[in-house]
């Protein structure tokens, strides 16, 4: 009988005079597992072999020879295939990682392809398991975006715009896109009247990674909103665990929209009854001919107003219709 001890975190196999251990954090560690509970021990050989296990696991699209990554018989990039080296060599779990490139694969920006990991590790974004990164976005205190004042960022909403609005220029700062980064960067935001959100990210929606701001950011032109700041990312990976998001009903977004409308439908009734009564006040003014100076007070109050009614309702009218943002 094959000496063996299989836990639910570890199988530890005795086979020629070798000793065999494959935990958790294998690729194919389910797989290990149930193969030494059947006693298959040729499958378990084979799938020890965190290459041959990569390319079961990923039905063939990843394939590691002689320390190089390869996607559908592509060569990835030189950073994302340092850390999946790096990662396979040190027996840490980097399925994240596949699923990162595999997301990034279906970018159609070459220059996003091959910049934005180098990006993320330099400023430590998190990835998720599902290929997705996680970074930093300020809002205004309303949860309005600081440029355009238009685009409700809620938690759980999914902010999307053209993916041709977008500037693919990296060498423009400020442009249009939707911008997430570093921590540093959105915190440079808005001192006074400001909220820190945790957003999500497709790498497949990156357009550019801007030179200006030490590259502590990127355009995208999607994002959704996770959850507010409650304290720095974790460093590479992000679990499920950390996500406050996982737990909204579908509809959250849509209570919380329609919360909004209707505070905003309530300011512009507010902001109308104030200018009708400004108007009856005027007009008795003029008909008990006040000084000029007073009716002229009384017509700027008035315009003042009457902009304020209609920035309110702009901001009703647009759920998210995006120009430029911070």
């Amino acid at each position: 009988m094959i000496p063996r001890i299989i836990t639910p975190t570890t199988v530890t196999v005795h086979l020629d005079g070798n000793i065999i251990v494959a935990n958790n954090t294998h690729p194919a560690f389910a797989k290990i597992k149930q193969a030494a509970e059947d006693q298959d021990w040729v499958t378990v050989l084979h799938l020890v072999d965190v290459g041959a296990a990569i390319e079961e696991w990923s039905d063939g699209e990843f394939v590691i020879r002689d320390s190089s990554v390869f996607y559908m018989s592509q060569r990835v990039p030189d950073a994302i295939e340092k850390r999946i080296v790096g990662c396979y060599q040190e027996g840490v779990a980097f399925e994240h990682l596949l699923a990162f490139y595999r997301n990034l694969n279906n970018n159609p920006s070459r220059r996003s392809v091959q910049e934005l990991y180098a990006f993320l590790e330099h400023e430590s974004i998190p990835i998720g398991e599902d290929g997705c990164f996680y970074a930093y976005k300020s809002v205004r205190d309303t949860w309005m975006d600081w440029h355009s004042n238009s685009c409700l960022n809620t938690v759980g909403a999914t902010l999307e715009m053209a993916r041709n609005n977008v500037d693919d220029d990296a060498n423009r700062g400020c442009s249009y896109g939707y911008h997430v980064g570093s921590l540093q960067y959105a915190s440079s935001f808005g001192s006074t009247g400001a909220r820190l959100l945790i957003v999500k990210v497709n790498p497949a929606d990156v357009v550019s990674v801007p030179h200006d701001c030490a590259h502590q950011k990127v355009r995208t032109s999607k994002y959704t909103v996770i959850q507010e700041y409650t304290g720095p990312l974790p460093e590479h990976f992000w679990s499920h665990d950390n996500d406050d998001s996982a737990d909204l009903p579908e509809d959250t977004l849509d209570i919380e929209l329609s919360e909004a409308l209707a505070s905003s439908a309530e300011e512009i009734e507010a902001c109308e009854i104030q200018l009708e009564n400004l108007h009856v006040a005027l007009a008795a003014a003029v008909d008990a001919r006040w000084p000029a100076e007073s009716i002229l007070r009384y017509n700027a109050i008035i315009t003042s107003l009457e902009d304020q009614l209609e920035e309110l309702e702009d901001q009703h009218l647009l759920l998210c219709l995006p120009d430029t943002d911070d």
